[in-house]
C-alpha cells in the first residue's frame, strides 16, 4: 500500500487558485495605484512648472521691446549729433522713420523738439508709464513727464 504524504493536500488541484493568490492580486493593484498616482503627481508639476516659465516668458518679451526702444532713442541721438557735427545747427534734422517705425511696431511712438543749438528726442516706455529722453547733453533718461523743452531734466 501507498503511504501519502501528510503536507500536501490532496483536494487542492493544480488549477486552482491557492490561498496566497489574493494577496498577490491586492498587491498588483497596489502597485499599479501607486504607478498612476505618481505619473499624476509628475503631470502636476510639470503643469506648475511650465506656467511658471511662461509668466516670466511674457515679462522677458516687454524687457526685450523697450530694450529695443531705448536703443533706436539712442541711434536717434547719435544721429542727431552726426548731424550737427557736419552741419553746426541741428535744424534740418529730422527722426529716421526706419527707426520711428520700429518704435511703433513696438508699441510706442518717437517725439522730438529740435532748435539750432539743442534736440531732444523721447518716447514712452510701455511697462511703467515712463519715458525714455535723451537730449543734446548726452543724458539718457527715464523721467515721469514728457519734457518741455530741448533737455530731459
Amino acid at each position: 500500500m501507498t503511504t501519502q504524504d501528510p503536507t500536501i493536500n490532496q483536494n487542492v488541484s493544480p488549477n486552482q487558485p491557492s490561498s496566497d493568490q489574493p494577496a498577490k492580486k491586492k498587491n498588483t493593484c497596489l502597485i499599479a495605484g501607486l504607478i498612476i498616482g505618481g505619473c499624476l503627481f509628475l503631470i502636476l508639476i510639470i503643469g506648475i512648472i511650465s506656467s511658471l516659465v511662461l509668466v516670466n516668458l511674457g515679462s522677458s518679451k516687454n524687457k526685450a521691446k523697450e530694450a529695443r526702444v531705448k536703443a533706436g532713442i539712442v541711434q536717434l541721438g547719435n544721429m542727431a549729433e552726426q548731424y550737427y557735427d557736419e552741419n553746426n545747427t541741428y535744424v534740418g534734422w529730422s527722426v529716421n522713420q526706419e527707426i520711428k517705425a520700429d518704435i511703433a511696431n513696438l508699441g510706442s511712438s518717437v517725439n522730438s523738439l529740435i532748435t539750432p543749438t539743442n534736440y531732444v528726442v523721447w518716447t514712452k516706455l510701455l511697462s511703467n508709464n515712463q519715458y525714455i529722453c535723451i537730449d543734446s547733453n548726452g543724458q539718457l533718461l527715464n523721467i515721469k513727464q514728457p519734457p518741455t523743452t530741448t533737455s530731459c531734466q
